[in-house]
């Protein structure tokens, strides 16, 4: 217990930027992505050793809508107060991550992709790193409203 019986914060081991800074840079990244997968998917398809198709460019766009969406709701949300909201989102966008790290790393040892994907892997980890921690400090405070 800290002063006057208040809980001490959480000590982090490394940098852990604010919920505010962390879902604004998601966004850009999340908003960024959507530009890629919208104007110019063939980036993605080099970057992945991926073969151009008709289809594999109806789901990109299909994904890069996905991804505008989640970089609106993180950017509207970036300075929500609210601990439950914060917790939500943070649970929300690490399992958004997590599935991404799980399913590049289980692509990249079928095959079925190159390389490429381990530079995606690794941003996605390191978000969905950054949001657990969040998600962490919001456990066992009490909720406001």
């Amino acid at each position: 217990m800290g002063v006057r019986g208040l809980k001490r914060p959480r000590r982090y081991v490394g940098f852990m930027p604010s919920f505010r800074t962390l879902c604004a840079v998601s966004a850009g990244f999340c908003v960024g992505t959507f530009a890629v997968l919208m104007a110019a998917p063939t980036v993605i398809y080099f970057l992945f050793d991926l073969e151009e198709s008709q289809g594999a460019d109806v789901m990109s766009r299909r994904a890069a809508v996905l991804f505008l969406s989640v970089g609106v709701i993180l950017w509207r949300q970036r300075g929500v107060e609210q601990r439950e909201t914060k917790a939500g989102l943070a649970l929300g966008m690490f399992v958004f991550m997590a599935a991404f790290v799980i399913l590049g790393l289980v692509e990249f040892a079928r095959g079925a992709v190159g390389p490429g994907i381990l530079l995606a892997v690794a941003a996605e980890f390191a978000f969905g790193a950054a949001f657990f921690g969040h998600l962490r400090a919001t456990r066992g405070t009490p909720t406001s409203g």
